[in-house]
């Protein structure tokens, strides 16, 4: 993969920083887009996009609404992008927007504490000692 590096030339006024600032905004995002709808073009016919989420560090919907977005728009100039426009307003537009559930910091440590509970009573490894007693710690700090 070939790395591309991105000229930025700077504001040469401090009354073009404003502008500046716009537009510099509105190419990362259209850039983003653009990154959205290669992805949805690369994975079109993929049945199943599971291990490609886990290869990238996304929620699979993430990745469905890609595919969803270039099926809609296979000509990326055919999207309507303005200066307001942005991949999570793109997919609120298409109803691909999903709301999922965060989970609680007490669950995260929960889950982290019994992790490194289990590690613990199979290594008896003292620095895993030590992040439990952390978790542990934390845990009492915010009940």
């Amino acid at each position: 993969m070939a790395n591309e590096t991105f000229e930025v030339p700077a504001p040469e006024m401090p009354e073009e920083a404003p502008d500046y600032y716009v537009e510099q905004s509105t190419a990362i995002r259209e850039l983003e887009i653009k990154m959205w709808h290669n992805i949805g073009k690369t994975l079109a016919e993929v049945d199943n996009l599971e291990p490609y989420a886990k290869e990238m560090k996304k929620h699979v919907s993430e990745l469905k609404a890609a595919v969803e977005f270039f099926k809609k728009y296979p000509d990326f100039d055919s999207i309507p992008f303005d200066k307001a426009s942005s991949w999570g307003k793109i997919k609120k537009d298409l109803g691909l927007s999903e709301k999922r559930e965060r989970k609680s910091l007490k669950a995260i440590i929960n889950e982290k504490l019994l992790k490194n509970q289990k590690e613990f009573e199979l290594t008896g490894d003292v620095y895993i000692k030590g992040k439990l007693d952390e978790d542990k710690e934390l845990l009492n700090e915010n009940e």
